[in-house]
């Protein structure tokens, strides 16, 4: 019968879609002074070697950071911090912020959570996709040993799904 029909209009409905371009990665920073920055510079915390490091001048204070930034918004999957046997975060969380303003918490770890693997210590969590241009490890224990840093290595798994490029609608900004 005709009063109980489902009734709809058709509208044409136009979605524009545009493909954002990689985020490359700006850089490393550190809220305190490194140590020997010629030999343990930010720099090695991104060439992919489990043998450089960067080491911060002193002991570990609550609230001490270290931030990678991106030139765009990415979906941030994987992150992994990678210590050595020495000199390894007494306690963190790793945030991520669109801004650089507000941080949204992806994960928190001590030292005796980090996985042993041959001479590293790793710490892995995942942000489930979701979107920041900064990513960030900041300290929440005192300790009086310093930092010893080896890699900060975000999206960097193998099939890490849509690591720094997506497709989106221009409606969505």
């Amino acid at each position: 019968p005709a009063d109980t029909a489902l009734r709809c209009r058709r509208r044409p409905h136009t979605l524009a879609w545009s493909l954002r371009p990689i985020a490359e990665f700006v850089g490393a920073s550190c809220s305190v002074e490194l140590y020997q920055p010629a030999n343990y510079p930010l720099s090695n915390l991104t060439d992919g070697n489990y043998d450089t490091k960067m080491w911060t001048n002193g002991a570990q204070g609550v609230g001490q950071t270290v931030t990678m930034e991106y030139t765009d918004i990415i979906n941030t999957n994987e992150v992994k911090l990678v210590f050595g046997s020495g000199d390894r975060a007494a306690g963190a969380v790793v945030e991520i912020s669109a801004d650089n303003l507000e941080w949204t918490e992806i994960g928190s770890f001590t030292a005796a959570d980090l996985v042993a693997e041959g001479s590293s210590y790793t710490y892995t969590c995942n942000g489930n996709g979701q979107p920041a241009k900064y990513v960030r490890m900041r300290l929440t224990q005192d300790s009086s040993q310093w930092l010893q840093l080896f890699e900060f290595e975000v999206n960097k798994a193998k099939n890490s799904a849509a690591r720094s490029r997506s497709l989106s609608p221009t409606t969505a900004r």
